[in-house]
């Protein structure tokens, strides 16, 4: 993925940003993250969607493209004067647009790999993750391998400060069992890529 800072764009057009620019650091969980974006998402449809916690309440709104071939990659990131209103935005009803609920959580920064395991049990490490990767298809493809329709509880995945995908996530699963099953299991194929699994 790259970065890209933002600009003014029109309804339906997304805010574009430098390819070696970061974006700023606006303190802890100020920001949300946006996932499983449809490709006609637009700064308006953000804006409208949290009017109701004020006219300066989001103090910017970005959009991550791949670096491959600068096609938008389906997230984006929401950030908001305070902590509290990131809190929230949080709390509202779903953010949905054209048909297709977007996936918002808070993005807290400087995440890093153990950290996130500590907090989630049952977890497998993914490495070398194809941009394209989803939670969908993890998911799919431990239910299927395990055939447990419950056995993944969450996917995370790490992201840079600056918006990009650091090709790496976590898996939790329901239970110690499950873990150790899907340990010994290949990993996910995404697009011809093996996804590494550790430990």
């Amino acid at each position: 993925f790259s970065c890209l800072r933002p600009v003014q764009m029109a309804r339906g057009q997304k805010r574009k940003f430098d390819a070696d620019g970061e974006a700023e650091d606006e303190g802890p969980c100020k920001e949300l993250f946006l996932g499983r974006c449809p490709p006609t998402i637009s700064d308006e449809d953000v804006t409208l969607h949290f009017a109701s916690l004020g006219a300066d309440a989001i103090a910017g709104i970005k959009w991550v493209t791949r670096k491959s071939d600068r096609q938008f990659a389906g997230i984006g990131f929401v950030t908001f004067s305070t902590p509290e209103l990131a809190a929230q935005a949080l709390q509202m009803a779903p953010l949905v647009v054209d048909g297709t609920e977007v996936n918002v959580q808070l993005n807290h920064k400087d995440r890093r790999r153990e950290d996130h395991k500590e907090k989630l049990q049952h977890t497998l490490f993914l490495g070398k993750c194809p941009e394209t990767i989803t939670e969908e298809a993890v998911q799919k493809y431990y239910h299927k391998k395990l055939k447990d329709k419950e056995a993944v509880v969450e996917v995370k995945w790490l992201w840079r400060d600056c918006g990009t995908f650091t090709g790496t996530g976590f898996v939790a699963f329901r239970t110690a069992e499950l873990q150790r099953r899907a340990a010994a299991l290949k990993g996910p194929k995404v697009e011809g890529v093996r996804v590494n699994v550790e430990l």
